[in-house]
């Protein structure tokens, strides 16, 4: 993230949000950028998650899910940010 230093606060914040900074402070951006996210950005954080994921990527559903119910999956699975 140190090579990021100049870069807007908007967008830092951005980078904050939508990708995994690692413990050594390091960011994997795709190559395309914030234009390269797939769905796996607009699942949510919860702490009872309706999905679970092993490697980070790929998810399948940990619990039955309603129709019309949020996609959820604890961030802590991949994130080092969230581990309690």
């Amino acid at each position: 993230m140190d090579e990021l230093g100049d870069i807007d606060k908007n967008i830092a914040e951005m980078i904050d949000d939508f990708f995994v900074i690692e413990k050594d402070d390091t960011v994997n951006i795709p190559e395309y950028g914030l234009n390269g996210m797939d769905m796996s950005f607009f699942v949510n954080h919860s702490d009872r998650p309706n999905l679970a994921t092993l490697d980070g990527r790929h998810f399948s559903t940990a619990r039955e899910i309603k129709k019309g119910e949020e996609l959820t999956v604890g961030y802590d699975a991949y994130d080092h940010k969230y581990k309690q």
